[in-house]
C-alpha cells in the first residue's frame, strides 16, 4: 500500500507523517528495478534523501532519452523538483523549460491522446515551478505560472486531486502576497509585490493571470538578442568548421585519438548551433543561417590546432557573456535563462582546452603521450539531460 503524504499549506511542499511506512515504500519499489525508479525518486525527494534522489532520476532521465525527447518529460520534471528542493534553481529551470518546450511541441500535433498527456505535463511544468519561484521569494511570477497550471487544468478537466492541489498552489502564493504568510527557511529572497491588489480571489486572478494563448507573445525574446544570437549561429558553425580542420590534420597524421576528440568537439559546437536554431523556432522567431570564414588548415606543428581551439572557446566565451548581458539590459528573462546552460558549457570547454594544450606543450617531442592523454581523460561525457533540444534531432 503506497503511504500517505500531504502538502503543507504554508510551504508548499510534500510532508510525509508515517517515515518508516515510506521507507519500506522506497525498499519495495526498489525491487522492481527499474519499473518502480520513477516513483522511486518522489519518495526519496520527499524523505530528503536528496543526493539519492538526484542520482537516481539523472539515471532514470537518461534510460528515457533525456528531456528533449517525449518519452523523458516527466522523468524531467522529477529531477528539476529534485533540484528545486536542493535550492539549485536555475538547474531546476532548465529542465523545467526544457521539458515545457518538449511538451509544447507535442501539444501541436494531431493525435488527441498525445495532445492532452502533453497538456497535462505542461501543467504540471508550471505548478511545480511556481513552487520553485515560491521558495526563490519571486511571488508575482509564482502566482503567474500556478495560475496558468490551474487555468490549464480547469480547461481539461484534470483530476479532481490535481484540480485541488493547483487551488491550494494559488491560494498559498495569494496569502504570501498579501503578506497573511511570512516566509520560511533560510536564504528565501522576499518580493515587494505591487499587484498583492490584484489577487484577492480566484476569478480575479484567472481573469488577471496571462491566458494560455498568450504566453508565447509574453515571453517573445528582445530583438537585439535575436540578432545577436542569429550572429551567435554563425559563430558556432564557424567553430565547427575549425574544429573540423583541426581533426582532419590530426587523422593525416595517424593520431585517431586526438582526431577522434576534435571530430567530437566539432560535433558539439554544430550541436550548439542547433540548439539556438530551436530556441529561436520555439520562440517563433526568424533564423538567419549566416555564412562562415574559411577554417584554419595549415598547422605548424601539433600543439598549433590546440592553441587556436582554447583562443577559440576564450572568444566564444566573451560572445556567450555578452549575450546574456543583452538579455539581462532587456529584462528578456527566458533568454537568459536560455544561455545559463552555455555559460556553464563554456567554462568546462575552456577548462578541458587549456589542459589539452599543457599536456600537448609537454608531449610535442612524443605524440604517443597525447595521444594517451585522450583515450584515458578526453573520451566523452554521457548525453546532457538539461541542454537545450536541438532542431532536428529526433524526438
Amino acid at each position: 500500500m503506497t503511504p500517505d503524504y500531504r502538502i503543507d499549506d504554508h510551504t508548499l511542499r510534500e510532508v510525509v507523517d508515517d517515515q518508516v511506512a515510506a521507507r519500506s515504500h522506497v525498499e519495495s519499489l526498489a525491487r522492481l528495478g527499474p519499473e518502480g525508479d520513477h516513483e522511486r525518486v518522489v519518495w526519496l525527494r520527499m524523505l530528503g534523501e536528496l543526493d539519492a534522489a538526484e542520482r537516481l532520476g539523472r539515471a532514470v532521465l537518461r534510460r528515457a532519452g533525456g528531456a528533449t525527447t517525449t518519452g523523458g518529460v516527466a522523468s524531467a520534471l522529477r529531477l528539476a523538483h529534485v533540484l528545486h528542493w536542493r535550492g539549485r534553481y536555475r538547474d531546476a529551470d532548465v529542465l523545467f523549460d526544457t521539458a515545457r518546450r518538449t511538451a509544447e511541441r507535442a501539444l501541436a500535433g494531431r493525435e488527441p491522446t498525445r495532445r492532452k498527456w502533453a497538456s497535462a505535463m505542461i501543467a504540471f511544468a508550471d505548478q511545480h515551478q511556481a513552487k520553485a519561484r515560491f521558495d526563490e521569494g519571486r511571488y508575482d511570477e509564482a502566482m503567474d505560472l500556478a495560475v496558468r497550471g490551474l487555468e490549464r487544468r480547469l480547461a481539461d478537466q484534470a483530476p479532481d486531486d490535481q484540480v485541488a492541489s493547483s487551488r491550494q498552489a494559488v491560494a498559498t502564493i495569494r496569502s504570501r502576497l498579501a503578506g497573511d504568510i511570512s516566509p520560511e527557511g533560510p536564504g528565501v529572497r522576499t518580493q515587494t509585490s505591487t499587484r498583492t491588489a490584484t489577487w484577492n480571489d480566484e476569478r480575479t486572478v484567472l481573469a488577471r493571470a496571462p491566458r494560455a494563448h498568450d504566453q508565447k507573445r509574453n515571453t517573445m525574446p528582445a530583438e537585439r538578442f535575436v540578432t545577436r544570437l542569429n550572429e551567435q549561429i554563425g559563430h558556432e558553425f564557424a567553430a565547427h568548421q575549425q574544429y573540423l580542420a583541426a581533426a582532419v590534420y590530426y587523422d593525416a597524421l595517424t593520431m585517431p585519438q586526438t582526431a577522434g576528440f576534435f571530430y567530437r568537439q566539432a560535433m558539439e559546437e554544430r550541436g550548439h548551433a542547433m540548439m539556438m536554431v530551436q530556441y529561436l523556432l520555439d520562440q517563433g522567431e526568424a533564423v538567419a543561417i549566416p555564412g562562415v570564414t574559411a577554417p584554419v588548415t595549415d598547422f605548424s606543428d601539433v600543439v598549433a590546432p590546440i592553441r587556436l581551439a582554447l583562443e577559440q572557446e576564450q572568444r566564444v566565451t566573451e560572445q556567450i557573456n555578452d549575450l546574456t548581458k543583452i538579455a539581462r539590459d532587456e529584462a528578456d528573462f527566458a533568454s537568459d535563462q536560455f544561455m545559463q546552460w552555455f555559460i556553464k558549457e563554456q567554462v568546462e570547454e575552456v577548462a578541458t582546452m587549456s589542459d589539452l594544450l599543457a599536456v600537448a606543450f609537454r608531449s610535442r617531442e612524443n605524440v604517443e603521450l597525447l595521444e594517451e592523454y585522450i583515450l584515458r581523460e578526453q573520451q566523452g561525457e554521457p548525453d546532457d539531460p538539461t541542454a537545450p533540444p536541438e532542431a532536428g534531432a529526433a524526438g
